[in-house]
């Protein structure tokens, strides 16, 4: 029980949060904000372990080309495909809870990587058919197919 000169200061203050609820929806918020940043942190981790393995295989390569394997190459893929769907959805929540107000430590973070690991070639059926295009003499090397696009680029700015 309030004393009565408290009530009389406290007024609706005192009303609202010692005899009602309405503190859970924003605790429960709060509190799913501080989950997602649980969650960014676990998904940096698993995909800072998807590149440790996929960099330790690059050197086993890099050492013995017999280690090369296009079914390796597809598991590393599918392992990605597998983490960027399941970031998208923690980065939808995410923009949820800072859309409600609240920082989301490591979104930033999060965002990058989802961005970085998005540009990666992960259709690999169609790199395999690339590089099987250009062993055969056939398509350009990548410097040479980026040196020609610069130029067309340059000529259509000043054109």
């Amino acid at each position: 029980m309030t004393p009565a000169f408290l009530e009389k200061q406290a007024g609706p203050y005192a009303q609202e949060w010692t005899n009602g609820e309405s503190w859970k929806p924003l605790h429960l918020e709060v509190m799913h904000c501080a989950a997602l940043e649980e969650s960014i942190r676990v998904g940096l981790t698993i995909l800072a372990n998807f590149d440790r393995r996929t960099d330790c295989w690059n050197v086993d390569v890099e050492q013995d080309g017999s280690r090369f394997s296009w079914d390796r190459v597809q598991e590393f893929a599918a392992a990605y495909r597998w983490w960027l769907e399941r970031t998208a959805l923690l980065l939808k929540a995410v923009t949820e809870c800072e859309n409600s107000g609240y920082h989301v430590d490591g979104a930033d973070r999060i965002r990058d990587a989802y961005r970085e690991v998005s540009l990666m070639s992960l259709d690999i059926p169609q790199v395999r058919r690339s590089l099987e295009s250009l062993g055969q003499g056939r398509g350009k090397p990548m410097g040479q197919a980026f040196d020609e696009l610069r130029d067309h680029l340059r000529r259509r700015r000043t054109g």
